[in-house]
């Protein structure tokens, strides 16, 4: 979908209220982690950490969920 800069904008300030949130990740074949939403990176992407240790993984939108 082909959206404004505007909308971008507005959906970017609308995912940073998931940071810090803990959620659960849908990786290929339909495994799963849980990691923790570090920042957003842009208006479908989220950099999120699985622990205090391991580096953050640029995730998109859609293969995370709430838990």
């Amino acid at each position: 979908m082909i959206r404004t800069d505007e909308e971008k904008k507005k959906m970017v300030e609308i995912n940073k209220r998931m940071i810090d949130k803990v959620v659960k990740i849908v990786d290929l074949n339909d495994s799963y982690w849980v990691g923790k939403i570090m920042e957003v990176v842009d208006h479908e992407t989220f950099s999120i950490r699985r622990n205090k240790n391991s580096d953050p993984k640029e995730v998109n939108i859609f293969n995370v969920r709430s838990m």
